[in-house]
């Protein structure tokens, strides 16, 4: 299947990627090219900086990895989206800084924190951003290529984005070393001797941006005189996602998070020919300047991720999986938090339900798992969230209920039980609950969790 793209007005057939490639050494001529005026202006210098996509296939076709950009192993669209575009803006910039340097387009790869058949299969909202930004799925590394290859990747420098604990389990025995952290989350504290920089955006208990892309966006709109349309759009994208269109009822998005929008909007040049956009489509696309309208960007990726459809289709265990997030607190018992999309009543219908959430914790080696179940109303846009509370023994889930009742205004999360709310299987207690505090996300949960376990759990 051939996809077409746009190119100074006029529709053309894009090129299959292969032959899309350049050599390496070419590519960094590019880039230098782009340098070599001072004078240049933007629009003519943004359309020799070589494509994401490009990009990405270079640095996948390299024999060994020396640094690598990772994301958290839930691999929603800041961690995936992130990695990529971090590495590229700060690559190419590393390139534009040093003209003398030509290795220095190679020193960071990006890698999907997921297997690219579930990027494909249940990320729908990230791979819609993808094809927008013409970027095959072949050319991302993904983690089953560390898997494949580890040979490649051992010793490597690793950068971690949207996260700031390495999962040591997935990628054993490597001799990776921790250097650059670049998060929004609660700060475990880590790798405090080993990293250059450590950039988290998490103060006061809360994030002061909505999502990575945001910090990436300030890296890229400072460096480039004008964004690469494939790169902003993914930038774009998912801070609208993350940030609810920063609509202010979601208590998410920030200061830092609208100055990046506007920068983007503002500091791109939409028609150079890297997106690949249908000019039918004035809803999405202003006819005039290429540029994409927010609301609308948001609205379609909004409608891919909370797709009825596609939840109801998953089984318990994909579901649980799709969007998971294991944290160790200082005590050691790790636990898991995954957000569902669905709300308990539909979730809770599907099949081999209660066997299927044992299995996982069992197969995650978990005692405790909280699900929280996001999700709109049928009749409005208004966000609802749910808690539910699994573990292994009853008391823990009555401490632990105690322990949410009595937290001050400040991190209470105003839950309320449900009718029915216990339910008491074979070595599984769940206990269900509606959130009043819908602002309240795992960024706010996680810590009070974490906090409970090193204060208040005997376990």
């Amino acid at each position: 299947m051939r996809c077409w793209w746009i190119s100074s007005f006029c529709w053309v057939p894009l090129a299959r990627h292969s032959q899309r490639h350049v050599e390496r050494k070419s590519l960094v001529q590019v880039v230098h090219r782009s340098t070599t005026t001072a004078t240049a202006s933007a629009a003519s210098t943004t359309p020799t900086m070589i494509s994401l996509a490009d990009f990405l296939q270079t640095q996948k076709q390299q024999s060994k990895i020396p640094k690598l950009v990772i994301g958290n192993p839930a691999g929603d669209a800041d961690s995936i989206l992130s990695a990529l575009c971090w590495a590229y803006v700060v690559s190419l910039s590393s390139v534009n800084n040093n003209s003398n340097n030509q290795n220095s387009l190679l020193s960071l790869s990006p890698l999907a924190s997921i297997p690219r058949h579930d990027l494909q299969t249940q990320r729908p909202e990230t791979m819609l951003l993808l094809q927008w930004a013409s970027v095959p799925v072949e050319t991302v590394m993904d983690v089953h290529d560390v898997q494949t290859h580890p040979e490649r990747f051992r010793g490597a420098e690793i950068t971690l984005v949207d996260h700031n604990r390495l999962d040591s389990t997935a990628f054993p025995h490597l001799d990776w070393s921790v250097n650059n952290i670049l998060d929004h989350h609660y700060d475990e504290g880590l790798y405090m001797d080993t990293c250059q920089t450590r950039d988290i955006a998490f103060q006061d208990d809360k994030a002061t941006v909505a999502s990575t892309t945001t910090m990436v966006a300030e890296r890229a709109t400072s460096e480039f005189s004008q964004v690469p349309s494939d790169v902003a759009i993914l930038l774009l994208g998912t801070i609208l996602l993350d940030s609810v269109n920063m609509n202010p009822a979601a208590g998410k998005g920030t200061p830092r998070d609208q100055a990046a929008i506007d920068a983007l909007l503002s500091k791109t040049n939409w028609r150079d020919g890297k997106l690949v956009v249908k000019e039918d489509d004035p809803q999405l696309w202003d006819p005039e300047t290429g540029r994409p309208h927010p609301s609308t960007l948001f609205d379609r990726l909004q409608q891919a991720k909370f797709d009825v459809k596609f939840w109801n289709a998953l089984s318990v265990r994909d579901s649980l999986r799709l969007d998971y997030k294991e944290f160790t607190p200082s005590n050691g018992v790790p636990f898991g938090v995954s957000t569902v999309l669905l709300d308990w009543g539909s979730f809770v219908e599907k099949d081999s339900f209660p066997e299927s959430i044992t299995e996982y914790m069992q197969d995650t080696k978990i005692s405790f798992l909280g699900i929280m179940c996001t999700f709109t109303s049928s009749d409005s846009d208004a966000l609802n969230r749910q808690l539910i509370l699994c573990a292994t023994e009853k008391p823990q889930i009555e401490d632990m209920t105690k322990y949410f009742q009595a937290l001050g205004e400040e991190d209470n999360l105003q839950l309320v039980e449900t009718k029915e709310s216990t339910l008491t299987m074979e070595n599984l207690v769940v206990r269900i609950f509606d959130q009043g505090k819908v602002k309240a996300s795992r960024k706010q949960v996680a810590p009070l969790l974490i906090r409970y376990f090193e204060t208040c759990s005997s376990s």
